[in-house]
């Protein structure tokens, strides 16, 4: 019977009959197809095998990275790729994987593989194009400049492993998408990327698209912009922050259009995207809480808006050094909506770091010029300031409005586009604050303090 069994149905039996015996194997599932050696006898038998095989060891890593890349776990066949010496192996891997772990929250992980080639000394063309992705979106812009500049040293037209069309179209993407050299070449890099980007099948034609139509947003031109986001939106190729931000765009510009209810609808899609791949703490989809905060102050809940709008601030300000863009919008919104609730020094506050932030750029400008320009006119001479509690920060109160009434906390979170911790942190603070005990005593002292 037993010559009747596969390599696998024999493996599992010699499994189950070690842990049987307690022979060094702990299971890691409760169905028994997961399991590894005690630490100590794992250290001991590879010694062992070092010692008296060690030609085996790189043969036996390279099967192991071979089987866990087929089998889909790919940040352990990059770490056995490594230790059996195969780097470029390795550094494939992570070239094509980078963007679902990235827009699966995991850029972390991405960083760690590209931490351990650079330890090996690994700089082949799929380091470098990786290295220069994750330079740009967590921000270090001085990694992404000396990444961009080995571009030079690869072919120009090589396609690359994770689907991209060449080293020319991705410094074409992230030049237009994340815009450091100004609206000018933010605009020409776009474009160019959407040249090369042409596979609907990719997400890199997505990528293009989103680019392309955040550069005409920025520098003025609202039809173009409506005309190409939705391709990135509605892509079924697109990743989840490149629909975020397509649909966020989107948002901002039917604003200025003066279409409000198209607003609304691309506003609330982009979070409703946030919200189901659970990506609240990643700085990138700040500009969903920017759009839905501008929908919220265009249909006159202002509190609700502020509410947001300091959500999204929190979130990009996490990390330095990310694009500029996405925060000069989300000032800009912020700004308009202090000027709505009568907050004269919030308003100027922020168009003065908005004024800061676009000082290093010349060409390119207008639009924003005139935008900035619009909202510094639309601030009322001597404004009376908007009555605040002494006492509760904006999302402090809102959030004691909402212990009234009987939403649990979660929903309370889900209404005001927070995280249920968030939520927690701001519930404790305001009953430090007020000197309660608990949600009754909170309430009860607000109405007494005339707070509620």
């Amino acid at each position: 019977m037993a010559d009747h069994l596969t390599d696998k149905q024999r493996s599992a039996t010699i499994l189950r009959t070690l842990q049987a015996t307690n022979l060094f194997l702990i299971p890691l599932d409760q169905t028994g197809g997961w399991f590894r050696f005690h630490n100590l006898f794992r250290l001991v038998a590879l010694g062992v095998l070092q010692i008296e095989a060690p030609e085996r060891v790189a043969t036996l890593r390279r099967s192991a990275a071979e089987w866990f890349e087929t089998h889909g776990y790919v940040d352990d066949a990059i770490a056995q790729a490594i230790a059996a010496d195969r780097a470029a192996e390795a550094a494939r891997m992570a070239q094509q994987n980078w963007l679902p772990y990235y827009d699966a929250g995991l850029g972390t992980t991405v960083q760690g593989w590209l931490r351990q080639l650079s330890t090996i000394g690994t700089d082949t063309a799929a380091v470098v194009v990786t290295s220069a992705w994750m330079a740009a979106v967590t921000g270090n812009e001085a990694e992404l400049v000396r990444r961009l500049s080995q571009f030079e040293q690869l072919d120009p037209d090589q396609p690359l492993l994770d689907g991209a069309h060449s080293p020319e179209s991705v410094a074409a993407m992230i030049n237009g998408l994340f815009g450091f050299g100004g609206p000018t070449l933010m605009l020409a890099a776009a474009q160019r990327a959407g040249e090369l980007e042409t596979d609907t099948r990719t997400p890199w034609h997505a990528f293009a698209n989103t680019a392309l139509g955040h550069a005409r947003y920025v520098t003025g031109d609202l039809t173009g912009a409506a005309a190409v986001l939705p391709l990135a939106a509605y892509s079924d190729a697109a990743p989840a922050v490149i629909q975020v931000q397509a649909l966020a765009a989107l948002a901002l510009v039917h604003t200025e259009l003066d279409h409000p209810n198209q607003a609304r609808a691309f506003a609330d899609q982009s979070m409703a995207v946030v919200r189901a791949r659970s990506l609240q703490s990643m700085p990138a989809v700040s500009l969903a809480y920017t759009a839905v905060g501008q929908s919220q102050a265009t249909a006159g809940d202002l509190d609700a808006a502020l509410a947001t709008l300091d959500a999204g601030l929190a979130l990009r300000r996490r990390v330095s050094g990310l694009s500029p863009w996405p925060l000069v919008h989300h000032l800009l919104v912020t700004s308009r909506v202090a000027v709505l609730a009568g907050d004269r020094a919030l308003a100027r506050t922020v168009l003065d770091e908005v004024t800061i932030l676009l000082s290093p750029f010349r060409d390119g400008m207008n639009a924003m010029t005139s935008r900035v320009t619009t909202l510094r006119k639309s601030q009322p001479p001597n404004p009376s300031p908007r009555p605040r509690t002494p006492i509760l920060t904006t999302s402090e109160l809102k959030i004691l409005r909402r212990l009234e009434t009987t939403l649990t906390l979660r929903e309370i979170a889900d209404e005001l586009y927070l995280s249920r911790n968030t939520v927690k942190t701001h519930t404790q603070s305001l009953y430090r604050k007020l000197g309660a005990s608990s949600r009754s005593d909170s309430v009860r002292i607000a109405h007494d303090q005339d707070l509620l």
